[in-house]
């Protein structure tokens, strides 16, 4: 936690501030509830937006007892935040007791919907884990896994999609994917 406010000063006191900040998963190592009380508070009065995301290691139950208002109808961690002229889009690939990630068909037709929403608005997906192949073997996804299939499958339909902002490798990745940049902090 001291380590986490000394960022959040750093970047307050620094000469740019961010706009809003990204947190791309894995709030919590264990996903307890303690832990999100934990990061509730650090959080507490960070200057700009920020905006929460699920990995590998949180709980969504948990998640949701702290930071209620980001499910979507299945319980899923997603949600849309327009940013005046791009949107985000946040999908959850949480599959809860697994590394790897997860896209499901409720996911997908959450998405889907959400895309058509605004077609002609440049827009980004952020999630944890990156579909593609990384360079790190143990943290590799594998692009024939059948999430990254039925991810690939939604975005196929959506140009407006410029790109993904990932998570998960703990390491500063920029790669292209399907014609699109994947960013991964």
């Amino acid at each position: 936690q001291r380590r986490l406010r000394a960022v959040l000063g750093a970047l307050a006191d620094g000469p740019n501030q961010p706009d809003l900040l990204l947190l791309t998963g894995d709030l919590a190592d264990h996903g307890d509830v303690a832990s999100y009380e934990r990061l509730k508070q650090a959080m507490a009065d960070c200057p700009y937006p920020w905006l929460p995301l699920v990995g590998n290691h949180d709980e969504r139950a948990n998640f949701h007892a702290v930071y209620p208002g980001y499910a979507d109808a299945d319980g899923f961690v997603q949600y849309v935040r327009d940013c005046g002229d791009m949107r985000l889009v946040i999908v959850d690939t949480l599959d809860e007791g697994r590394h790897g990630g997860a896209f499901c068909a409720q996911r997908a037709a959450w998405l889907d919907a959400r895309l058509a929403e605004a077609p002609e608005t440049p827009t980004y997906i952020v999630m944890h884990h990156p579909p593609l192949t990384c360079g790190i073997e143990w943290m590799n996804t594998d692009p024939d896994e059948p999430w990254v299939q039925a991810f690939s499958a939604v975005l196929s339909g959506h140009p407006q999609v410029r790109g993904l902002i990932c998570g998960h490798l703990h390491r500063s990745v920029t790669a292209a994917w399907q014609g699109r940049t994947v960013a991964i902090c």
